[in-house]
This record gives C-alpha cells, sequence and structure tokens, in this order.
C-alpha cells in the first residue's frame, strides 16, 4: 500500500507518497497538499490491486526500441506479402517521425501532427490510415508491456477519409472483346474471373484437380501471394474463402478447350515460367496490359473481373447472401456496400413476376 508522509526539506512539495511497484521497486512521488497526496495514494493502490499500475519512469522507452519484439509478434499472424507491406510503411513513415520519440512524450496532439503531415505530403488517405494502423498496433504493444496505461489519444483524432472508388465492371461482349484480346492460352483465365469470381491469386494458384467440369464447379483451396522477394502458395486468407463455385456452361466449354493444351495434369490451369506461378507484375506487364489495350479496355486491372463476376450475378438474380458465398465473403455486408445499388433492378422482376402470378390465376378463375 502506498504511505503518505510529511517532509520538512521540501516546503514547496511536502507531502510525499511512497510505494513500490508490480516489480518490488520503491517509487516516491511529492505533492503541494495533503489532498493531493491523499487522492494520487488511492489511485495507486487501486492501480496496484486491480494490476493495471503502468510506472510513468517506463514512459521513458524509446517508441524505436520496442519495434523489433512488437513486429515480431505481429508477423507471427501475418501472410508474406503483408509483412513486406507492413515493413515499407514502418520504414518510410512511421519510423522516421517516431523512432527517437519516448512513449511517455506521445500525445493525441503529436499523432493528428504526424496525420497531417502525410497528408500534406500528398500521401493518399488509404496510405496514411495503414500508416497509422500499424503506429497504433505498436502502441497497442507498448500498452501490453505495461509501458503505456492506454493509447494516447482519445475519439476525436481525425484521419482523412478515403474517396470510394467506383468499381469498374465489364458487360457480357466486354468480357468476349478481352478474352479474344488475350489469346487461346488465357481466354479460360478471363472467363473464369469474370463469371466465377476468382480473385487473381486464387486463379494463379489454381490446379487442374480443382476443376471439376462434369460437375461444373471449381474448388478454391489455394492462393499465391508474394512477400520478401518470393511466391508463396498456401490457403486462403478466411475460411469463408475456401468454397466451391459453380460454373456456368460458357466457362466449362472454355476449360475443356484449355485442358486440351495441358501438358501436367495435376499442374498449374494458369502456368507461368517453367510451370510455376506467375508473378503478378509479370502477368500484367507481359499477358494482361497488351491484352486490355488490344479489347478497348485500357486502364482495367485484373482484379475489376471479379467485380464484374459479382454484378453479374446480381444482374441474373443472385440475392446477397448467394452473391458472397460464390465470392467467399464471410458476410454480406461487403457485397451491399460495394454493388448494393444493383439489387434495386430486381424489384422489376420481382413485380412482372408478381403480376405474372395474378394474371394467370385470373386467367384460370375465368376460365
Amino acid at each position: 500500500m502506498a504511505s503518505i508522509h510529511k517532509r520538512k526539506d521540501r516546503p514547496n512539495k511536502p507531502w510525499q507518497v511512497k510505494y513500490r511497484t508490480v516489480e518490488g521497486d520503491q517509487r516516491a512521488d511529492s505533492f503541494r497538499t495533503l489532498d493531493e497526496a491523499k487522492a494520487f495514494a488511492s489511485s495507486v493502490d487501486v492501480d496496484l490491486r486491480s494490476g493495471t499500475y503502468v510506472d510513468p519512469q517506463r514512459g521513458a522507452v524509446r517508441f524505436g526500441e520496442l519495434v523489433p519484439d512488437a513486429m515480431a509478434a505481429l508477423e507471427l499472424g501475418w501472410r508474406p506479402s503483408t509483412i513486406t507491406r507492413a515493413r515499407v510503411t514502418l520504414r518510410a513513415r512511421v519510423l522516421p517521425r517516431w523512432a527517437n520519440v519516448p512513449f511517455g512524450a506521445i500525445d493525441q496532439a503529436a499523432v493528428q501532427g504526424w496525420i497531417r503531415d502525410m497528408t500534406a505530403d500528398g500521401l493518399v488517405p488509404g496510405s496514411v490510415g495503414k500508416a497509422f494502423q500499424l503506429f497504433a498496433r505498436i502502441v497497442d504493444a507498448a500498452v501490453d508491456a505495461r509501458i503505456l496505461p492506454n493509447r494516447p489519444w482519445g475519439k476525436n483524432l481525425r484521419l482523412p477519409r478515403a474517396e470510394r472508388h467506383e468499381a469498374r465492371f465489364l458487360e457480357p461482349a466486354e468480357v468476349d472483346r478481352l478474352a479474344a484480346a488475350i489469346g487461346d492460352e488465357h481466354r479460360a483465365f478471363v472467363y473464369l474471373g469474370a463469371l466465377c469470381g476468382l480473385r487473381p491469386g486464387e486463379l494463379f494458384a489454381l490446379r487442374w484437380p480443382d476443376v471439376d467440369t462434369a460437375a461444373a464447379t471449381v474448388a478454391v483451396h489455394a492462393t499465391v501471394t508474394e512477400g520478401n522477394g518470393a511466391r508463396h502458395v498456401g490457403p486462403p486468407k478466411t475460411k469463408a474463402s475456401r468454397r466451391v463455385v459453380p460454373m456456368p456452361a460458357v466457362v466449362v466449354d472454355e476449360l475443356e478447350l484449355h485442358a486440351l493444351t495441358r501438358t501436367d495434369p495435376g499442374g498449374l490451369v494458369f502456368p507461368g515460367a517453367f510451370g510455376k506461378p506467375w508473378w503478378q507484375n509479370a502477368f500484367r506487364r507481359r499477358v494482361w496490359i497488351p491484352a486490355t489495350e488490344a479489347g478497348g479496355l485500357g486502364g482495367l486491372v485484373p482484379h475489376e473481373l471479379r467485380h464484374s463476376a459479382v454484378a453479374a450475378w446480381i444482374d441474373a438474380g443472385a440475392t446477397p447472401n448467394e452473391c458472397a458465398a460464390r465470392a467467399g465473403h464471410s458476410s454480406v455486408v461487403r457485397i451491399l456496400d460495394l454493388y448494393g445499388h444493383r439489387f434495386p433492378r430486381h424489384a422489376q422482376r420481382v413485380n412482372a413476376a408478381l403480376d405474372e402470378m395474378y394474371r394467370e390465376a385470373r386467367q384460370r378463375a375465368r376460365d
């Protein structure tokens, strides 16, 4: 327990509170009045008993000193591509500002100023947000290590708002045009992306045993990610992403034609050099960009095939839950957020179906 003593040799702050930290270190703080000393002693006792006490002297630990241990713990749950991006952000945006700053000197004004400076430097809102999120995770590690009692900023911290990206949706004629431009080797890549909604990494990891043309399904078991100068083939990021997607006949036909050229029945459906997965930048440079420009679709990115698939499912009458299951989302929130504006088209079909039901019922009654 904290104890209070009066010191005659300290006329300005005669009241001293002594206590021991959780680690057993002796601490003493002086106060001007007895009421201030009592209030502090009471709060220290509460914190010590509840296990929330943080030694103020530990605030002298510099941000950069905790980074190696904090990053090592964070990276345990991250994919290689995520680790690479985080390390780049750490070196470029976080450490230059915070490496030598004591944790005890971090406050809301300093953090808000850093956010403002990144925005003034021309960093887009999404990148500012990612830099702040990484910084906040390391601060959270300091809280866990009892260097700080809590995050040193409040709810009023402001981050720049990212403008919503308008997804690009290909119409069927545009999909056919792109498939013709990309050539026989990758026609099926276009149709699988544009009608089945597989992500680019999932397409690059797809193997022939995952394709069942008789059942008209494709199983998504793996994805390709890139990080630290290497490609990694591993399971999809979430449980929902591991899925079996139904294929319309147009995709089945393309895959059956594509299968005639395969040399390795157990190999990749869309192999790069030496039968290995494509590097995504190499695929874009050598295959994708020439095809999109030749097809009059310049600026299109591979992921927009997936957008086109979800839009096509909605236009074909799929419910939000069906779209989420096909796309590998764990909830319909993402579907409604990006594609919700397309669902009102269902109202016309529903109304037409209802009108037809009543016309048939009334006709039967007259007969």
